[in-house]
């Protein structure tokens, strides 16, 4: 799949990044992440081992964005729920039964620091929308903190022609909370 001349190139790939290729993409994905690390309570992204895990597993879906040889944007998804740690694949099943067979599970969306806002993410979200199309999957789902610039996520994926959201809101939350214990005698 390649987009038109004047927007980045987009590949889709299942296999065959080099370990050098991954380190690559992996300092990238890490630079961005851990710099917004702080900003919720549970961990938003990949630490190494499980990134490097689903770069060289082919069930992993790799969409890669390219402007001048340069990476201008990347995601990951699978349609294979049980391959995302922290999810309950039987959640989805019970919520989203009519979909069991044309889901798409998108953990990783990374667009370098220095190119976001430039309008490369709907760009990003229509490859991933094609992608789904030609498998015929229906159903994206994906998950977020609830901080900048993260949250803007769902607004920027509604912005592509073609989607709609299902309910009103979050189709579930985790809530952290704190509670101090005071430290005098009873």
């Amino acid at each position: 799949m390649t987009t038109s001349e004047i927007g980045p190139r987009v590949d889709v790939i299942t296999e065959g990044f080099t370990a050098e290729k991954i380190e690559q993409f992996w300092q990238e994905y890490d630079a961005a992440f851990s710099a917004i690390s702080d900003r919720n309570p549970c961990r938003q992204y990949y630490h190494k081992p499980e990134f490097v895990s689903a770069m060289v597993d082919p069930t992993f879906v790799k969409i890669v964005g390219y402007r001048e040889d340069r990476l201008a944007f990347f995601a990951m998804g699978t349609e294979d729920l049980d391959k995302i740690p922290w999810i309950s694949r039987a959640f989805y099943d019970r919520e989203f039964s009519r979909f069991i067979n044309s889901r798409f599970y998108v953990p990783v969306v990374y667009i370098p620091l220095n190119q976001q806002g430039i309008g490369d993410s709907g760009i990003l979200f229509r490859a991933i929308q094609s992608y789904m199309r030609s498998k015929k999957l229906r159903l994206v789902l994906y998950d977020h903190g609830g901080a900048p610039p993260n949250s803007a996520l769902t607004r920027i994926i509604l912005d592509v022609p073609g989607t709609k959201r299902i309910g009103e809101g979050p189709i579930g939350t985790q809530l952290y909370q704190a509670v101090e214990t005071i430290l005098t005698e009873e």
